[in-house]
C-alpha cells in the first residue's frame, strides 16, 4: 500500500506545468527585441564592426573572420553576447540575419547600422 494518494494519470502536475509555462515565457522574452541601454551599446559596435575592426577592405571571407575575431574581443556583455548567439544559430539565412538586426537595431535607437547592408 502506497503511503501517499496516488494523483490520477491524466491530471497536470502543477510543478511541471509552471515550469514549462516559465520556459516558455522566457523563450518568447528572447525572440522578441527589448530596449536596454546595454545591448544599445553592443548593438552600435555589432553595427559598425566592419570598420572598427579595420575590415572594410578585405574580401568576404578575410573580412567576416576578423570581424568575428574582433566581436569576439570586444563584445563581453551577456546581452551582446546573448543576441550574438541568437544570431549565429539563425545560420545562413540572410533574410533572418538581416530582419534580427533591423528588428534590434530600430528597438534600440540604433539609426546608422552599415552591418545591414551586408546581409541584403
Amino acid at each position: 500500500m502506497p503511503l501517499l494518494p496516488r494523483r490520477p494519470a491524466n491530471r497536470p502536475r502543477p510543478l511541471l506545468a509552471g515550469i514549462g509555462l516559465a520556459l516558455g515565457l522566457v523563450a518568447a522574452c528572447e525572440s522578441e527585441p527589448r530596449h536596454s541601454p546595454v545591448l544599445a551599446r553592443e548593438l552600435d559596435k555589432i553595427c559598425h564592426a566592419v570598420e572598427l575592426s579595420g575590415a572594410a577592405g578585405l574580401e568576404d571571407a578575410n573580412r567576416m573572420a576578423m570581424v568575428a575575431m574582433w566581436l569576439d574581443q570586444n563584445i563581453k556583455s551577456d546581452e551582446g553576447l546573448a543576441f550574438l548567439r541568437t544570431f549565429a544559430k539563425l545560420g545562413n539565412d540572410k533574410d533572418a540575419r538581416r530582419q534580427m538586426i533591423v528588428d534590434a537595431a530600430r528597438t534600440n535607437g540604433i539609426a546608422d547600422c552599415p552591418l545591414i547592408e551586408y546581409w541584403r
